[in-house]
């Protein structure tokens, strides 16, 4: 079957304007963006203290027992494809609880994740069934951060780790949010319409960068930066995705993450090949996409050589499997090679 033409663009006015025109076949691209040119976001996005992790924690989804319900259960590996191991457990039915998007701590020791209790997980598509936790990491102490009816999902470290981004919303609108990593001081960022997930506190703690949308229905998409105490936001990089596609499941999985240093981010877009890059914009793009063209799920390692994102090869399967990109080579070599019913996703590393 033929591939249909696609491109991704980079406008040379600020801020950052990518429109992917993806058809058909395209495939999915995972883009390195410079941030250099903003002076004093970059500083204010500043340099992550080294920290040593030795594993990749990520989310694995499986059939249980008799095939009636899922298990989504966290679970790490090493970054050279060994020692997979279990961190959360399901439970049985009808007793069965779900976890999900992981994120360690900038010491290592603790990872934070949503998580829907047993008595609601048949409940998923109603507000309320995930809440914060956090547990050591390896998988002990398991500490419940909030009591809510509605969603409270993507939580990101700050890097003193003293507290922790996410997103509040029912099954619409998600709004930001900032707790203490004691479960102690909600309080909340933006206050709209518009959808916001995936917040990823910058290294040096002055910027929180999040994805924003208004809806299925409406394509255009930015990557925004606003600070902790809920001032100074602004749109980043807007992006524009034309019609075709999981569009929201585009959005929701595509990222950003930030480097160790804070001068760049990537994220995951569906596009094409043929790139426009206006100097100082767009610093690389790496085609990471498999035979579907889908590419989810980028988290920058530690060192900064590499990145970690999810990838389906079959075009027929649900089943993404973990890979990692070698910087700047583009090497992509795989972690995990889950098939259905197996699905990994959400490797924070």
């Amino acid at each position: 079957m033929s591939r249909s033409s696609s491109l991704t663009t980079v406008s040379d006015d600020h801020p950052m304007r990518l429109v992917t025109k993806n058809r058909a076949g395209a495939i999915a691209v995972l883009a390195v963006l410079t941030l250099a040119a903003t002076a004093k976001l970059t500083a204010a996005a500043g340099t992550r203290p080294a920290r040593h992790k030795s594993s990749i924690v990520f989310m694995r989804q499986t059939l249980l027992s008799g095939g009636d319900a899922n298990c989504q259960a966290l679970f790490a590996i090493r970054p050279n494809g060994t020692n997979p191991h279990r961190l959360s457990q399901c439970g049985s039915p009808p007793s069965v609880s779900w976890s999900t998007s992981p994120s360690w701590s900038p010491d290592g020791k603790r990872i934070a994740f949503a998580r829907c209790p047993p008595n609601l997980f048949k409940a998923i598509s109603v507000p309320g069934c995930y809440e914060l936790y956090v547990m050591n990491a390896d998988g002990s102490h398991l500490r419940r951060l909030t009591h809510n009816r509605v969603d409270d999902d993507h939580p990101s470290w700050s890097p003193d780790g003293k507290r922790l981004a996410f997103t509040r919303g029912p099954t619409g609108p998600a709004d930001l949010w900032i707790i203490k990593a004691d479960g102690s001081q909600p309080h909340r960022l933006t206050k709209d319409r518009l959808i916001e997930a995936n917040p990823v506190w910058s290294p040096a703690g002055g910027l929180i960068a999040f994805m924003q949308f208004h809806g299925a229905n409406d394509r255009r998409v930015s990557v925004s930066v606003i600070r902790p105490d809920g001032t100074r936001r602004r749109d980043w990089i807007a992006i524009e995705y034309a019609a075709g596609g999981n569009f929201q499941q585009q959005v929701l999985y595509g990222g950003p993450t930030w480097s160790p240093d804070g001068r760049r981010l990537a994220l995951t877009v569906r596009g094409g090949l043929e790139i426009v890059t206006p100097a100082g914009r767009l610093v690389h793009v790496y085609a990471v996409g498999g035979s579907d063209g889908r590419g989810f799920h980028p988290s920058w390692s530690p060192d900064g050589r590499s990145i970690a994102f999810v990838r389906f090869d079959d075009p027929r399967s649900v089943s993404g499997s973990l890979h990692v990109l070698t910087l700047p080579s583009g090497a992509v070599r795989p972690l995990t090679s889950a098939t259905f019913p197996m699905d990994d996703e959400q490797p924070d590393w």
